[in-house]
Order: structure tokens, then sequence, then C-alpha cells
């Protein structure tokens, strides 16, 4: 059964923190998450926005139906896409989607969110070595 987050439970995860070490606009989005949109030819949602050495933790946060539900009861392991600002600028998001153009994916498990005090970083840090990504951590 998927539960509801509440303030009073410590265990209880219903966002992930994505921390941007970089000088550029980027956006983040993970697999349970509504795909990035444009409406009418305007900028993508600022809800996935992360700015040049800023955090954004609205982007990966795990609602649905007005509610808001536990990482932990609902994943296994979250997908995790990060673009870069210029590309979605550029191309369409068909384009983007079929040419596979994301700066970095994570394949993070429960036990990976928690070993990071749920904050992911882009670019990877060290602690994320070992962790699933694409590309590799270290091959940029």
């Amino acid at each position: 059964m998927v539960s509801a987050c509440s303030d009073n439970n410590k265990n209880c995860h219903d966002r992930i923190i994505l921390k941007n070490k970089t000088n550029k606009t980027l956006y983040v989005v993970g697999n349970n998450s509504i795909y990035l949109s444009r409406y009418n030819g305007s900028p993508y949602s600022d809800w996935y926005k992360v700015l040049p050495n800023g955090e954004n933790n609205t982007g990966l946060f795990n609602v649905g139906s007005g509610r808001s539900y536990c990482y932990e009861n609902t994943i296994d392991t979250l997908h995790i896409f990060v673009f870069e600002e210029d590309v979605l600028s550029i191309y369409t998001w068909e384009k983007v989607v079929n040419d596979y153009m994301v700066l970095q994916r994570y394949d993070l498990s429960l036990q990976d969110l928690q070993q990071l005090n749920w904050q992911v970083s882009y670019p990877p840090a060290e602690a994320m070595k070992d962790m699933e990504m694409y590309p590799p951590y270290g091959s940029k």
C-alpha cells in the first residue's frame, strides 16, 4: 500500500534535492514525474529548473492527485534525467527524446538515495562513483 508523506515522519521522503554545481542552468526530471513540456512556446516549467550553483527540490517531488507520497513506499529504482537548458531551448522535446540528448542519467536505488541523504548533485559527487549512471562516473 502506498502511503502519503507526513511532516511528522522522518522516514518518509517525498522529494529529492538536485544540486547544480555548474555555471549552466539545468533541468531535472524523474521517471515518476510528468515529462518536461512546453506550453505555446513558453520556456520549460520552472518546476524542473536548477539555476547555476543552485538547488531544486520541486523537480523530483513525488506527488500525485494532490498528495505527496513517500519514495520509500513507491520505488525500487528512480531514474533521474538531467538536461542542459541550452539543449531544451534549441531542440523540440521530441528530438531531445529521440536523440537521447540527456546530459546525465542516474539510476538510483532506494539505498543509494538514503546514502546520499536524498541529495543528488550534477556533476556527480565522489560519493556517487559506484552508483548506476550514464555516462559513468568520471568518464567526462
